[in-house]
């Protein structure tokens, strides 16, 4: 169990030596365009990712880097492996409860700050204000705890954060999910989505 968790880990984080400044090559593979990496990284743990949907990890949860690696399966790798699709969202509601039972019990308190952004990540894709309020919360601990050489990173994912904050607080859900949701989009969605 502890080596699938830390090659997992290892494999999202790079060198945990670097974990708080993540290099350029790090915020690509979270954020870049380019897919290559992404399906190699779902292929490898595509096991560990049908495991955690079924449940049958619940029990990495017990350590705070287990619940991480269960938090990454579940948050991340459904919007990697069903991009445009419902089921990208499918296993939100899991991953934002594992993240919240993690926070009551400070198990983000372990981690390294980096690893912690995606800790709270879940909290970031809901559509629940209150809970994205929250991570705003949480995202700005994150800036004021960083070292001067890394504030600027965590700023960046606090803006991130604001913005999701800002489309739940204006809509109540996110338009960029209608579509794959089937769900009718509002005059005023239809024009945020075409200037999105």
């Amino acid at each position: 169990m502890e080596d699938k968790i830390h090659e997992l880990l290892h494999t999202w984080f790079g060198d945990p030596g670097l974990a708080d400044l993540p290099n350029s090559d790090r915020t690509n593979f979270w954020f870049g365009e380019d897919d290559t990496v992404r399906r190699q990284v779902v292929q490898t743990f595509r096991a560990e990712y049908e495991s955690a949907t079924n449940g049958t990890l619940n029990h990495w949860a017990k350590t705070p880097r287990g619940r991480l690696a269960l938090i990454i399966l579940l948050d991340q790798f459904p919007r990697l492996i069903y991009r445009k699709s419902s089921e990208a969202f499918s296993q939100d509601p899991v991953a934002q409860q594992l993240c919240l039972d993690g926070l009551k019990e400070e198990a983000d308190h372990a981690l390294t700050l980096i690893e912690r952004v995606f800790f709270y990540m879940p909290l970031v894709h809901t559509e629940d204000k209150e809970i994205q309020e929250q991570s705003i919360r949480l995202y700005q601990n994150l800036v004021t705890l960083s070292l001067t050489e890394t504030t600027q990173i965590y700023q960046l994912f606090l803006a991130y954060a604001y913005a999701h904050f800002r489309v739940v607080k204006e809509f109540g859900r996110f338009p960029q999910r209608n579509a794959a949701l089937g769900r009718q989009s509002s005059e005023a969605e239809i024009a945020f989505l075409k200037n999105s």
